[in-house]
């Protein structure tokens, strides 16, 4: 009934579209290109040494394998993006400095005698210096922590007020990047 009202082109038509047939006239779409798979992140090895001046112990020197990127933060309020990158580099880098420091020396007085932190970023391409900052900004909380508690509870609310020891002049923090062909972080340790 409905086939007869139209013309016979549109009806054969609408005979095809009902039985499932494809038109060979209709042009087809060409497929869209796979989407690449993303990209793999070479990484820095994770070293730990001990720094020296003048014949005397300087503080510590750790390279991290931890991938930083203004990205991350600038998430465009994916908030549940960045409060996972949160925890994974301050849970990463609490980890790390106190399997290697704690190993290295148990006493809390060469702590406590570290007066100065430079973070590094280690990368192929370099960033101004507001996003190096930001990128930092976990880390940067995860070893003032550190630096405050050691080895004993630390309060998880409270990461970011522990590195009130800079504003009183206890402690110094710089921020540094380096050109290279892996991601990473060097964390360098002074007294």
């Amino acid at each position: 009934m409905l086939l007869t009202r139209c013309n016979p082109l549109e009806a054969e038509k609408l005979r095809k579209l009902i039985a499932g047939e494809r038109d060979a006239s209709a042009k087809r779409k060409p497929k869209a290109p796979k989407a690449k798979t993303k990209r793999q992140v070479q990484l820095v090895e994770e070293t730990v040494r001990k720094l020296t001046q003048g014949g005397h112990w300087g503080g510590w020197e750790l390279q991290l394998p931890l991938y930083l990127s203004r990205e991350q933060y600038n998430a465009g309020g994916a908030r549940w993006m960045k409060a996972a990158t949160a925890k994974r580099h301050i849970d990463f880098t609490i980890g790390v400095l106190r399997k290697w420091l704690t190993t290295m020396s148990s006493s809390d007085e060469q702590r406590a005698r570290i007066r100065g932190v430079t973070l590094v970023r280690l990368s192929p391409n370099q960033l101004d210096d507001d996003n190096l900052q930001s990128a930092f900004k976990h880390v940067r909380d995860a070893v003032f922590a550190w630096l405050a508690c050691g080895d004993s509870e630390i309060n998880r609310k409270a990461i970011g007020h522990y590195d009130k020891t800079v504003q009183t002049g206890r402690h110094q923090c710089r921020y540094d990047q380096c050109k290279t062909d892996a991601h990473g972080i060097r964390i360098l340790l002074h007294v």
